[in-house]
């Protein structure tokens, strides 16, 4: 819509076309999130189909029970894929009121390495798990930081080689959560590409990929909600460092 600056409905004007500018935005989002969640959905149950066919036509009980075991693990992908979406969908819908507490760390951070050491466990390898805290404190929303960290480092362990480090900070500049890990790093080209929801890249790093490109564009929301940034770059290990600073 196009008024004239000297029309009196001028400032309408503006407000319209800001509104439908944030419209056509939505609505390219949503579709986008469409296409995304049809191309996750599609393999799984493609699979699942097959699978079911095979145990229909299986001989031995052995061959039954191999492809039904195959069937309960993409069940489990497509059950996973489904909390992801909601929570995706949940925090997409409407910024929360994000209360900024004081928060022990020492405490707040066990919880997320008792998490990090079973999933370091179900890896089934020597990967080594350190933790720095270099600070008491934090001010910050205690669950959905506790989010944005564990999904750093569910990232971590799918990409690690043989060590993962997290290291919490806090000074008068601000706090930073960094999580570092010794795999083949993120390439300067796609490292904001990362942090959009459904990204895949065609990396060394995305073929161990066991996400869905979600994980990581909620690690960026809530560190904006906290009035910061999530950013990836170079780790000292020779991998990625994913840092939360706010």
């Amino acid at each position: 819509m196009y008024l004239s600056a000297n029309s009196p409905l001028h400032s309408f004007g503006d407000a319209f076309n800001s509104m439908a500018g944030r419209l056509a935005v939505l609505m390219a989002s949503h579709k986008e999130l469409t296409s995304a969640v049809s191309h996750e959905l599609r393999h799984p149950l493609m699979r699942l189909r097959f699978r079911h066919s095979l145990v229909m036509e299986a001989v031995t009980p052995d061959e039954r029970e191999h492809n039904l075991e195959r069937m309960s693990e993409d069940l489990d992908l497509l059950d996973r894929l489904a909390d992801e979406l909601l929570t995706y969908a949940q925090l997409e819908r409407a910024e929360p009121e994000v209360r900024l507490e004081k928060l022990q760390v020492a405490p707040w951070l066990a919880a997320i390495e008792r998490q990090g050491r079973e999933m370091v466990g179900a890896r089934g390898d020597d990967l080594a798990l350190e933790f720095r805290v270099c600070a008491i404190e934090l001010r910050a929303e205690p669950r959905y930081l506790a989010r944005a960290v564990g999904n750093l480092l569910s990232n971590a362990i799918r990409f690690a080689s043989h060590k993962i480090r997290v290291t919490v900070e806090s000074d008068p500049s601000g706090s930073r959560i960094h999580v570092d890990d010794d795999g083949p790093g993120v390439p300067t080209g796609a490292r904001e590409q990362v942090f959009e929801p459904f990204w895949r890249g065609d990396a060394s790093r995305d073929r161990k990929a066991a996400g869905f490109g979600i994980g990581l564009a909620l690690v960026r929301r809530i560190a904006r909600w906290h009035g910061g940034d999530a950013t990836v770059g170079e780790s000292a290990l020779g991998g990625a460092r994913f840092t939360i600073s706010w």
